[in-house]
């Protein structure tokens, strides 16, 4: 879950996921978008991993913000 300001509209929003921090191979595949809510000032923003935990015993997400 994170906070996405409303008025910031020149940076950009980038949940990632890797599923081994020795390697940090931070990816946005397998990510979904579950929930977007409107909370005024912001969007609370709810995304979810979606690779089988078969495939992925260990999983670690992040959110990158760039401004381009």
């Amino acid at each position: 879950n994170y906070r996405q300001n409303k008025q910031a509209t020149d940076l950009v929003y980038l949940p990632q996921a890797c599923t081994n921090l020795a390697d940090a191979a931070w990816s946005t595949n397998n990510l979904s978008q579950v929930s977007r809510a409107d909370s005024n000032a912001w969007w609370s923003v709810t995304v979810r991993h979606d690779t089988p935990i078969t495939n992925a015993p260990a999983r670690f997400m992040r959110l990158r913000v760039d401004a381009p």
